[in-house]
């Protein structure tokens, strides 16, 4: 089977060539549109419902609404694990499925519990709602507000505007799961009630509450036909001013003297700083953060593309002075690593040329070989984006390390081809003339290697078949990798069947490689003059060369030099002295083999253990727990001193923090935690390594400064992962 296809290749180049062509063009198309990410797909089908009840504490939470909702989830098809957690008020029920669930059909089994559910709740409890699908990476963007205007405005204004106006133009773009603000004042109607007033009109705090909740509502009256006219009738009593509240009916007493709510309250737009559970601010000052979080699946560059371009064209239309600035961006990370694991790809081919050049001492086997490489790794790329696969670290790296390996099929294969063309050209310059045709030369070199090379890229491609038995998050991360490399072999394979036997046989199987003599008059006799004088002193320097290698050979070896390359000839006469005192100390070399073995085996336990290397994303995520308890207010206080300590380190550019909880966000965080987003030079433009900058930032927040405080100090992508 295997000959087949190099036989049928051979016959019919023309195809083989268009093929060859073909895939460049789809490999390069489908690259460039290609979904690109930090990591693989490694987010399970995961269903999260958050339920809130305000002022409830976590003990009722847990009690009256986490563990009802987690007893009906329990049980549900693919369901693997059910986790929760109840705060202050909130309750979070996370929902895991199987491996390979739809989404969809996960939360279509979710709602239809929670219905069952719903109903038997606690009065005072909002209904259970499911947040929207997000990825374990998925939050790829912050972004905060800046007043520059000079005047100061109030932070409920910035709310106002990142809740009214930058999300839903964010959330329009396609792709985003949800965007989540924090910090600033909620805009709110605040009724003050006094409860004097209230003694003296004879009301109590319920009248109240309940004449304002039954005036905020619009009524429909139906139609009214007028001729041949047709008018809506509608009772219009939705609440949209301090006047219209001031102005709501509480009781009608004796000769019909209506009772307002200016009559026992004072009404007013604002927000009371004790309700809120969350504060933002950056490089100290307050302000309003925001987080992207992009839906599974979405490629991350183009939509962070989208985002930051969608801020720039907001800013024109803001209140002058108010800047959108960038906090963190995964996307910067990703182009960073991408662009390392190019870099590597690069360097390894370049080295690749280098070597076969110098081996093979020769341009057209060179090049012949050197396609291997493009074309293994566009066809591996095809295949796994049409697998549905991204590009990513891990698939990066995969191509990366296939780089040394794809080529050692197209290697042997010319290596052969070339030695047995320069055994036939010399043949037939010695007068020996021979039925066979170059094509027939070239197929009968490729049999002789056919074996050799299937059953070594076989072995290659076994060894990374573990990877595949890997389950979870482990497969999901490494899967990738395995297949890249999978896949580039066995193209490499199918590149060596079909390609290079065809390219050998235009390039190397019609003309003589380098002659062994001086070229005559009467060969150029035909040339022009100008070609000549081109042509001849280059060809003439290869002779001389050849030549030169054949004198420097012994007599032994005369016919060797004549078809084996300079480097190969040389290199083969220095091993025979080293193989044959090899073999005369067998045993010795034996032993010192098997000592080295024992070595390495006893070094593996003490090997460090890692689930992935570190990378310095040039941002930190700080975690400070302050003791429980904490008001929001204090904890703000402390969270800001650390961003101005912080800011004292030459490297880093700015600083924003998150304490406590935004609303409708996932994180269950009280209000004496802290989340600190630490934003560094990037690390080819800095002195400082990863971990310098870690331990300087960990003796500064350290408890000596900050007593009480615990501080735990990662990176954005790897504390998501842990």
């Amino acid at each position: 089977m295997w000959s087949k296809i190099t036989e049928v290749s051979l016959r019919n180049r023309l195809l083989v060539i268009i093929g060859l062509i073909a895939t460049v063009i789809i490999g390069f198309r489908m690259f460039q549109t290609a979904p690109i990410d930090v990591y693989p797909d490694i987010n399970p089908p995961r269903i999260t419902v958050l339920t809130e009840a305000h002022g409830w504490s976590p003990e009722e939470m847990e009690t009256l609404v986490t563990l009802p909702i987690e007893s009906a989830m329990n049980g549900a098809p693919d369901v693997t694990r059910v986790r929760s957690s109840s705060a202050i008020g909130l309750s979070l029920v996370f929902v895991e499925f199987e491996w390979g669930t739809d989404i969809f059909l996960a939360r279509q089994m979710v709602s239809e519990r929670l219905l069952l559910v719903g109903s038997n709740l606690p009065e005072g409890v909002d209904t259970p709602i499911i947040l929207p699908t997000s990825s374990l990476l998925g939050e790829i963007l912050e972004y905060a507000l800046i007043d520059e205007s000079g005047e100061e405005l109030d932070p409920m204004e910035l709310r106002d505007i990142a809740d009214w106006v930058i999300k839903y133009r964010l959330q329009s773009q396609g792709g985003i799961a949800n965007v989540i603000n924090i910090g600033g004042y909620v805009k709110r109607f605040q009724v003050f009630v006094n409860p004097e007033r209230l003694v003296s009109y004879n009301i109590s705090l319920e009248d109240v509450a309940h004449a304002l909740e039954k005036s905020n509502d619009n009524a429909a009256g139906g139609f009214l036909i007028k001729d041949t006219h047709e008018l809506m009738i509608r009772g219009l009593g939705r609440i949209s001013s301090v006047s219209d509240i001031e102005n709501v009916v509480i009781d009608v007493r004796e000769h019909n003297i209506p009772i307002l709510v200016k009559d026992v309250a004072t009404v007013k737009i604002g927000s009371i700083p004790e309700i809120r559970r969350g504060a933002g601010s950056r490089n100290g000052e307050e302000t309003v953060l925001g987080k992207v979080v992009k839906q599974p699946g979405i490629n991350t560059l183009t939509l962070s593309d989208r985002v930051v371009s969608e801020l720039e064209t907001l800013e024109e239309s803001l209140h002058e002075g108010v800047k959108v600035e960038v906090e963190y961006a995964q996307a910067n990370l990703i182009r960073r690593a991408v662009d390392t694991v190019k870099e590597a790809l690069r360097d390894g081919a370049i080295l690749v040329v280098i070597i076969l050049i110098i081996f093979l001492f020769n341009i057209r086997t060179a090049l012949i070989t050197l396609t291997a490489i493009p074309l293994s790794l566009i066809i591996a790329i095809i295949v796994l984006l049409w697998q549905g696969g991204t590009l990513n670290i891990m698939t990066l790296a995969g191509l990366a390390i296939a780089v040394g390996m794809v080529v050692d099929d197209a290697i042997v294969y010319v290596e052969n081809i070339f030695r047995r063309l320069q055994e036939y050209f010399h043949l037939r310059e010695l007068g020996n003339q021979t039925d066979e045709t170059p094509t027939q030369v070239v197929n009968r070199a490729s049999d002789e290697m056919r074996v050799s090379i299937v059953f070594a890229t076989l072995i290659i491609i076994l060894v990374f078949l573990p990877l595949f038995s890997l389950s979870g998050i482990e497969g999901r991360m490494f899967r990738p990798l395995g297949w890249a490399v999978v896949i580039s072999m066995a193209a490499s394979l199918l590149v060596a069947l079909t390609v290079v036997p065809v390219l050998s046989d235009l390039l190397l199987g019609r003309v003589r490689d380098i002659p062994l003599q001086e070229p005559s008059l009467t060969e150029d006799r035909g040339r022009s003059k100008w070609f000549h004088r081109l042509f001849t002193p280059f060809r003439n320097l290869l002779v001389r060369w050849r030549l030169f290698v054949v004198a420097l050979a012994p007599k032994s070896d005369v016919e060797s030099a004549l078809t084996l390359q300079p480097v190969v000839m040389w290199i083969k006469r220095a091993y025979r002295p080293i193989l044959s005192s090899v073999i005369r100390l067998r045993w010795f070399v034996v032993t010192i083999a098997f000592i080295l073995v024992v070595i390495t085996i006893s070094a593996i336990p003490r090997l460090g253990r890692e689930f992935l290397p570190v990378m310095d994303e040039a941002t930190f995520t700080i975690s400070v727990f302050s003791p429980p308890g904490t008001s929001l207010g204090e904890s703000t206080r402390i969270g800001r001193e650390m961003e101005r300590r912080l800011l004292e380190i030459q490297e880093v550019t700015s600083v924003s923090s998150r304490t406590g909880r935004a609303g409708a966000d996932e994180h269950a965080h009280d209000v004496n935690t802290h989340e600190i987003v630490v934003n560094f030079i990037p690390p080819d433009e800095r002195e400082k390594t990863r971990e310098d900058l870690l331990a300087e930032v960990r003796e500064m927040l350290s408890t000596e400064n900050f007593p009480g405080a615990q501080v735990s100090v990662g990176q954005p992508i790897q504390h998501r992962l842990d």
